[in-house]
């Protein structure tokens, strides 16, 4: 069966006679499928002009050679962000919003700088848990958040995490999914052979012990730090070249059964893969949370779990069970409709007082 997407774009976010015009500052040149990239095409979806810019290009041959070797970090060797170079040239623009991705070694006075530069506002978009990496993240950021109009984070329980950081207007923002990166793709394209389990995401010790639970028949993961597991571990295929950016869509496509495990360390919320999958059409089955019970019906829109072992057997039943999956993955699809990340745009100007606008 076909799946197919039933637009619910708001009639006020169409026809737009006029538009702002905004700035999107990240660290590092981002490809097109980050967050920022997204965010971009979201802001021009609802009519509005954007550029984006990196701190990056204003790294010195010192800051670019320590950013290069992260390790160097362990000794207290940070590379120092500096916006100067960034915010001579937003100045030219003249921006009415600017928004900032991360960015933790940003100081105060360069968010200040970047806010008068602005018409009006300077806000940050913090798509991670804080205290994900120590030191990097939180303390780095405790003298500078109170310098933004606004901080957003996709969860609710991080909002009184970054008040006690400082900031001083903090709203949740989910995450959503892109309309050109995450759509249903064929399950015969590309040629490829189909996957009977997959999973998204980074490696680590508790993402380890969650997909040996499906090494019989075998799972493909995709991301970063799988490939000493792949080695080592049977049933487990890794697959460097594919699945975590563009082509996501094309590896979900061809999986009968998408997993996907919302990590303790990012405090059990949801994830960007919790709109993701579902936007490309897949059978999601995922950890029960409270944030994604929020969004998406067990049973109805994916499939929760609690244990690792009622994960796997709940697996094997919807593989034997087309028919309840394709159910499911059809009224997911339509569910996440609701959740683009053109209304996350115009969440931000709402939150800025600005829905008048958007």
């Amino acid at each position: 069966m076909e799946l197919e997407v039933t637009s619910v774009v708001p009639a006020r976010i169409e026809n737009r006679d006029h538009g702002m015009k905004i700035a999107i500052v990240s660290s590092h040149p981002a490809p097109e499928h980050s967050l920022e990239a997204f965010y971009e095409r979201a802001f021009q979806a609802i009519g509005h002009s954007v550029s984006r810019w990196s701190l990056l290009g204003g790294y010195g041959l010192r800051d670019r050679i320590l950013n290069r070797h992260r390790s160097l970090r362990r000794w207290g060797i940070q590379p120092q962000l500096s916006a100067a170079g960034v915010v001579e040239r937003i100045s030219a623009s003249r921006p009415d919003l600017t928004v900032v991705v991360r960015c933790e070694t940003l100081c105060a006075e360069s968010i200040r700088e970047l806010r008068s530069r602005s018409s009006i506002a300077c806000v940050n978009v913090y798509p991670d848990h804080p205290f994900v990496v120590p030191g990097t993240g939180a303390v780095q950021m405790a003298d500078s958040l109170g310098a933004y109009d606004c901080v957003f984070t996709f969860a609710h329980g991080l909002v009184p995490v970054f008040y006690q950081l400082g900031a001083r207007v903090v709203r949740r923002l989910a995450f959503g999914f892109d309309k050109s990166v995450h759509r249903v793709v064929s399950p015969s394209a590309g040629g490829q052979e189909k996957n009977v389990f997959s999973y998204f995401g980074t490696w680590g010790p508790i993402q380890q012990r969650f997909v040996s639970h499906f090494s019989d028949p075998g799972i493909s993961v995709f991301g970063p730090g799988w490939r000493r597991l792949s080695r080592t571990v049977s049933g487990v295929r890794y697959v460097e070249s594919r699945g975590m950016g563009l082509d996501m869509a094309t590896e979900i496509g061809r999986t009968e059964v998408v997993t996907n495990l919302i990590r303790a360390e990012h405090g059990c919320g949801h994830s960007m893969k919790t709109f993701e999958i579902l936007a490309c059409g897949g059978f999601m089955l995922s950890n029960w949370t409270m944030e994604q019970a929020e969004f998406f019906d067990d049973e109805r829109h994916c499939c929760y779990f609690n244990t690792f072992d009622e994960a796997s057997d709940k697996a094997r039943f919807y593989v034997k069970n087309p028919d309840a999956r394709m159910r499911i993955a059809r009224a997911g699809l339509a569910e996440v409709q609701k959740h683009p990340y053109d209304f996350r745009a115009a969440e931000i100007l709402a939150h800025l007082g600005l829905d008048d606008r958007a």
